[in-house]
């Protein structure tokens, strides 16, 4: 729509696919070029159907996203569509402030009197500086949960690193075994690009788990195994001391607490006391109580979180209350008796 614009659609295609997209761009852009040029026709179907599908994948990305922090909870409709759209607009506009930029340092002439592949050279590492920008954005903004900014810029080193060896990969693959090509002949593009629009997907994957492996520390966390119900006693039992003191606990200070939990028993039990309304939990992962201690039994609080409670297993692990251990002896005593005297 913006005439001066117009010389920069092809750089920005031509960057795209030579950097993204590894042996099959040539291909690929031929089809976008027919596309683009028939999409006059049709402007406002054309916007109305790349905003759709351009808010299905930010949707997709947040989805699997808030599955590796395992979080339940989902942001507002409109703070989604304002993050969506901020995304949206700021990716288009840093990529062509990216070549812009490039464009800008290629003219400067002590690049140009560097060698002969100076400017080369010095302009091959934009796309990796690209991806891994682009990789600590989202990993920082998109999934619902704070996300240390150092955390994030290390998965996405991690993945930009992946992500550039794939593409090498790739290619070499792609150059040297022509199977695709034999089987499919000049469709062969088409699987060859969902294939590495799969690989992608993969490596963003890994590289948001590295960050929310960063996030806490899993040292020997997962190899000790806990009860639901009991941690979920012993969470509520030190949100209350915290309340006591005045203070609000992160799932910083609930690990500290219970040095042997991993993160995934913690989230699973926060997020079901969160789902019952017995704790409220805040988007940087505070957690108040939701509800008066005194006033709730623990008949109630077990019916209610539909948790077995495990039958002589309290001395296991140090840290609970004498009333507790007299009800896992009542228990055990009351179920120690032959299966046909309850049938």
């Amino acid at each position: 729509m913006i005439p001066s614009f117009n010389t920069l659609e092809g750089k920005v295609q031509e960057f795209i696919f030579h950097n993204f997209v590894p042996s099959t761009g040539n291909s690929i852009g031929g089809y976008i070029e027919q596309i683009t040029s028939s999409r006059v026709g049709l402007p406002v179907m054309a916007v109305v159907f790349l905003f759709v599908v351009s808010v299905m994948m930010m949707m997709s990305l947040e989805s699997a996203l808030n599955d590796i922090w395992k979080t339940n909870q989902k942001r507002s409709i409109g703070a989604a569509f304002l993050l969506y759209w901020g995304c949206l607009t700021l990716g288009p506009v840093l990529l062509g402030a990216g070549l812009v930029v490039s464009s800008y340092i290629a003219s400067l002439h002590w690049v140009s009197d560097m060698s002969l592949n100076g400017p080369a050279r010095l302009l091959s590492a934009l796309p990796f500086i690209f991806n891994l920008c682009a990789f600590t954005f989202v990993y920082k903004v998109i999934p619902y949960a704070k996300v240390n900014l150092f955390h994030a810029f290390l998965g996405a080193l991690f993945a930009t690193v992946v992500f550039e060896l794939a593409k090498m990969v790739f290619t070499l693959y792609v150059t040297n075994v022509p199977t695709y090509e034999v089987v499919y002949g000049a469709l062969a593009v088409i699987p060859l690009f969902i294939i590495w629009v799969f690989v992608s997907w993969q490596i963003f994957l890994l590289g948001a788990i590295v960050v929310n492996g960063l996030y806490l520390s899993q040292a020997k966390r997962d190899t000790y195994k806990v009860n639901d119900f009991m941690l979920a006693v012993k969470v509520i039992h030190h949100l209350t001391e915290a309340q006591k003191m005045g203070n609000v606990y992160t799932l910083k200070h609930l690990m500290k607490c219970e040095k042997y939990v991993s993160v995934n028993a913690f989230k699973r039990v926060l997020n079901r006391l969160s789902e019952v309304k017995l704790v409220f939990g805040t988007f940087s992962d505070e957690y108040i109580l939701n509800f008066d201690p005194n006033s709730l039994t623990m008949l109630e609080l077990y019916s209610t979180l539909e948790f077995y409670f495990p039958v002589g297993t309290i001395n296991i692990h140090e840290g609970y209350t004498e009333a507790f251990r007299q009800l896992d002896l009542t228990v055990a005593e009351a179920l120690n008796k032959p299966v046909i005297k309850f049938v």
